[in-house]
């Protein structure tokens, strides 16, 4: 009986034992199943509706204007001069317009405009607009190509007589009622007659995108308690530079786009797939098929001036790198994000720059007719961008640096703004650039200037493209980073 108890015993552990094994063999073909199972990945890129809305828009024909400023195609995200006057040819008409119809007109009208030697401390030859007893200025132009305005400015100055409070009031085109403008400027009480207050009202926040035409109106008034409208005011007023910015719509028509991805496997760093996205609508999508397990997904959006975009033999993740592809004027975009594929299901992805904007800002007020061109030439090595390579950037310039030359009106166009390859840096690139000034046959002036910056930052260089004398001028450097935050660095 004793053997039997002990015989059962074993038997029963046995089968114990088997069970589980048995239910593991039947489950072992199943997780086989899943591990070989594909599931649907959606890659949705956000934020391309207002990448790629302008180029679905039917680019405007280019209007024939005298020396157009040199924007490299960064119009859309960096202001552009829309009117100019400077009033140095004694007319009414405009140096500079970005559409064809402008009209400038003064009131009350039985007051002539006069032209006269501009402010204490302008040029020989710089002319000013003057107007006695004025009531108010009225500007019409076309907006239909912006997207956004800018900065409205003007050089003003009166004599005791004159009202001191300047405001701005405007109307668009299907527009009855005039809109005055939140904000009433008033001159400083100054000594001299005819001292210079630059007016400057900022109309970024008017809505005008969907506009045709545009009428402003600047009125003068005695004071911020002077509501009387059309009161004529006793005095004379002097204008001088006046100047309106803006955003452009279209893009550069020259210009390519290509969205293209890199999947690679986390735990090998081998390639999984690579390909171009479709860029059909505003809303472009990635559908992948992937099986179990974790992957890298590098996405690069180029705007460029050119067919192909080197990249080399791509393999493996450390393989990837990027030279500076977009020149002066092209534009990158791109992100690195890890995927975990368990199930199916759908990621939205969101671009950021992989380039910052440089901006020269000159602040001469002298006459600057003999400056023919600027000759950019940058002294750092090209920007390789290798996101995953642990030699980091190349040590030694593969090629030399393009310089880039701009001829342009100085006296109107007051910048030159160019993009920056950088790729996405977690710490500042350091970035220098000569300027050689060249008027016909020689070199006016060099100037030499150098900062730090990161991608998706604007890096403005201020200052006098042309002193006076031949002493060393300083250029004030401001950084703008997220192009909304404003840095203010000293350089001398």
């Amino acid at each position: 009986m004793k053997k039997f108890f002990s015989k059962a015993w074993r038997v029963g552990t046995a089968l114990i034992w088997l069970i589980p094994l048995t239910f593991a063999c039947k489950r072992f073909p199943e997780q086989q199943a899943e591990s070989g199972k594909k599931y649907q990945v959606n890659i949705g890129y956000a934020g391309f509706e207002t990448i790629l809305r302008p180029l679905k828009e039917t680019a405007s024909p280019s209007i024939s204007a005298p020396s157009p400023a040199r924007s490299l195609g960064t119009g859309d995200e960096s202001p552009v001069t829309v009117l100019n006057w400077n009033f140095n040819s004694g007319k009414l008409i405009s140096d500079y317009q970005l559409g064809p119809v402008v009209s400038f007109d003064h009131f009350p009208k039985a007051f002539p405009a006069t032209f006269v030697p501009s402010f204490e401390n302008s040029f020989f030859g710089d002319k000013a607009l003057q107007l006695k007893h004025m009531t108010f200025l009225s500007l019409q132009f076309p907006i239909a190509e912006l997207k956004k305005l800018g900065i409205f400015s003007f050089d003003l100055g009166s004599d005791s007589l004159a009202g001191k409070t300047v405001e701005f009031q405007y109307r668009f085109a299907d527009g009855i009622k005039r809109t005055n403008f939140p904000v009433r400027i008033d001159m400083e009480n100054k000594k001299d007659d005819f001292a210079k207050t630059r007016i400057k009202f900022d109309l970024s926040s008017l809505p005008v995108e969907q506009e045709q035409m545009m009428l402003v109106e600047v009125h003068f008034r005695r004071s911020q308690e002077d509501k009387e409208v059309g009161r004529m005011q006793f005095g004379t007023y002097r204008f001088d530079n006046v100047r309106l910015t803006g955003y452009k719509k279209a893009l550069d028509v020259r210009m390519k786009s290509k969205l293209r991805y890199y999947l690679f496997q986390k735990g090998t760093h081998a390639l999984v797939d690579s390909g171009q996205v479709l860029l059909k609508d505003a809303n472009p999508h990635l559908n992948l098929e992937l099986p179990l397990g974790e992957y890298i997904l590098m996405s690069t959006y180029h705007y460029v001036n050119k067919d192909v975009i080197r990249t080399g033999q791509i393999s493996r993740l450390e393989d990837l790198h990027f030279p500076d592809d977009i020149g002066f004027e092209g534009r990158m975009f791109a992100s690195c994000d890890t995927i975990e594929v368990s199930k199916s299901f759908a990621k939205e992805i969101a671009l950021r720059r992989a380039y910052g904007q440089v901006r020269f800002e000159f602040t001469d007020s002298r006459d600057l007719k003999e400056v023919k061109r600027v000759l950019i030439k940058p002294q750092h090595p090209p920007v390789r961008w290798r996101p995953f390579s642990p030699v980091g950037e190349s040590k030694a310039a593969e090629e030399p640096s393009h310089s880039l030359e701009v001829e342009q009106d100085f006296n109107v166009h007051k910048e030159i703004v160019f993009n920056q390859f950088l790729g996405l840096q977690v710490q500042g690139k350091k970035l220098h650039y000569i300027l050689e000034v060249w008027d016909d046959n020689k070199i006016l002036r060099t100037i030499d200037v150098q900062g730090e910056a990161k991608n998706n930052m604007q890096l403005v260089f201020r200052g006098q493209l042309l002193p006076r004398t031949t002493a060393v001028a300083g250029f004030e450097i401001k950084l703008v980073e997220a192009w909304d935050k404003e840095v203010l660095i000293e350089f001398n």
